[in-house]
């Protein structure tokens, strides 16, 4: 996925493990990061937005995919 010509990478499970280790992988090749996972902290990465909810809930697939503002938190109440 490319916004306006830069690299975006949508990961889910982002908050431990391997999805963590895969927002930081992400981060390095220079792409920004859209995370998800049923419980996240906002990220102090202006270019991680950061998706708190379950995806199988139409309003966390809604907030997955459209955009925020980088760096920002945009939790659902899941």
């Amino acid at each position: 996925m490319s916004v306006q010509g830069h690299k975006v990478a949508v990961i889910t499970g982002a908050s431990q493990g391997i999805g963590a280790g895969l927002v930081t992988a992400y981060r390095n090749l220079g792409f920004a990061v859209v995370a998800t996972s049923r419980t996240i902290a906002p990220s102090d990465d202006a270019s991680v937005v950061t998706v708190s909810g379950d995806l199988t809930d139409p309003a966390t697939a809604t907030a997955s995919s459209t955009p925020a503002p980088s760096g920002s938190d945009a939790s659902t109440a899941a």
